[in-house]
Protein backbone atom coordinates (compact mmCIF):
# COMPACT_ATOMS: atom_id res chain seq x y z
CA UNK A 1 0.00 0.00 0.00
CA UNK A 2 3.02 2.30 0.38
CA UNK A 3 4.40 1.71 -3.10
CA UNK A 4 7.22 -0.44 -4.43
CA UNK A 5 9.37 -2.14 -1.78
CA UNK A 6 12.93 -0.86 -1.63
CA UNK A 7 15.29 -2.96 0.50
CA UNK A 8 17.46 -1.14 3.02
CA UNK A 9 20.67 -2.15 4.82
CA UNK A 10 18.82 -2.33 8.15
CA UNK A 11 16.30 -4.86 6.83
CA UNK A 12 16.71 -8.52 7.71
CA UNK A 13 18.91 -10.48 5.30
CA UNK A 14 17.40 -13.90 4.57
CA UNK A 15 18.66 -16.76 2.48
CA UNK A 16 16.09 -18.96 0.76
CA UNK A 17 16.30 -22.13 -1.31
CA UNK A 18 13.70 -21.96 -4.08
CA UNK A 19 12.47 -24.98 -5.96
CA UNK A 20 11.78 -24.35 -9.68
CA UNK A 21 8.09 -23.50 -9.16
CA UNK A 22 9.14 -20.56 -6.97
CA UNK A 23 12.09 -19.34 -9.02
CA UNK A 24 10.00 -16.32 -9.96
CA UNK A 25 10.81 -14.87 -6.52
CA UNK A 26 14.35 -14.11 -7.74
CA UNK A 27 12.94 -12.13 -10.68
CA UNK A 28 10.14 -10.35 -8.84
CA UNK A 29 11.96 -9.21 -5.67
CA UNK A 30 15.30 -7.37 -5.46
CA UNK A 31 17.92 -9.96 -4.48
CA UNK A 32 21.45 -9.37 -3.21
CA UNK A 33 22.55 -12.63 -4.81
CA UNK A 34 21.13 -15.56 -6.73
CA UNK A 35 22.99 -18.86 -7.04
CA UNK A 36 21.89 -21.64 -9.36
CA UNK A 37 22.20 -24.96 -7.49
CA UNK A 38 21.23 -26.99 -10.57
CA UNK A 39 17.98 -28.54 -11.79
CA UNK A 40 16.25 -25.16 -11.51
CA UNK A 41 16.88 -24.83 -7.75
CA UNK A 42 18.03 -21.35 -6.69
CA UNK A 43 19.61 -20.02 -3.53
CA UNK A 44 18.55 -16.40 -3.05
CA UNK A 45 19.72 -13.80 -0.55
CA UNK A 46 17.38 -10.86 -0.10
CA UNK A 47 16.44 -8.27 2.47
CA UNK A 48 12.97 -8.16 3.96
CA UNK A 49 11.33 -5.51 6.10
CA UNK A 50 8.92 -7.99 7.70
CA UNK A 51 9.85 -11.58 8.63
CA UNK A 52 6.11 -12.30 8.55
CA UNK A 53 6.28 -12.05 4.76
CA UNK A 54 8.86 -14.86 4.69
CA UNK A 55 6.73 -16.92 7.08
CA UNK A 56 3.66 -16.59 4.84
CA UNK A 57 5.69 -17.35 1.71
CA UNK A 58 7.25 -20.50 3.16
CA UNK A 59 4.10 -21.87 4.81
CA UNK A 60 2.10 -21.29 1.63
CA UNK A 61 4.67 -22.87 -0.69
CA UNK A 62 4.01 -26.57 0.05
CA UNK A 63 7.69 -27.19 0.69
CA UNK A 64 8.92 -25.31 -2.38
CA UNK A 65 10.65 -22.57 -0.35
CA UNK A 66 13.13 -23.26 2.47
CA UNK A 67 14.71 -20.72 4.83
CA UNK A 68 18.45 -21.32 5.08
CA UNK A 69 19.18 -18.32 7.30
CA UNK A 70 18.74 -16.77 9.74
CA UNK A 71 18.42 -19.87 11.90
CA UNK A 72 15.91 -18.31 14.30
CA UNK A 73 13.50 -17.63 11.44
CA UNK A 74 13.93 -21.10 9.93
CA UNK A 75 13.41 -22.73 13.35
CA UNK A 76 10.29 -20.66 14.09
CA UNK A 77 8.68 -21.49 10.76
CA UNK A 78 9.61 -25.18 11.10
CA UNK A 79 8.04 -25.31 14.59
CA UNK A 80 4.88 -23.64 13.34
CA UNK A 81 4.59 -26.10 10.43
CA UNK A 82 5.15 -29.08 12.76
CA UNK A 83 2.40 -27.87 15.10
CA UNK A 84 0.03 -27.47 12.18
CA UNK A 85 0.80 -30.99 10.92
CA UNK A 86 0.38 -32.43 14.42
CA UNK A 87 -3.18 -31.14 14.44
CA UNK A 88 -3.94 -33.66 11.68
CA UNK A 89 -2.52 -36.63 13.62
Amino acid sequence: TEGVYAPAAEHLLVELRLQPAYGWISDYYPAESVTDEGDGVLCVRLRVADPGWVRALVLGSAGQVEVLSPDWLADGIRNEAEKALAAYA
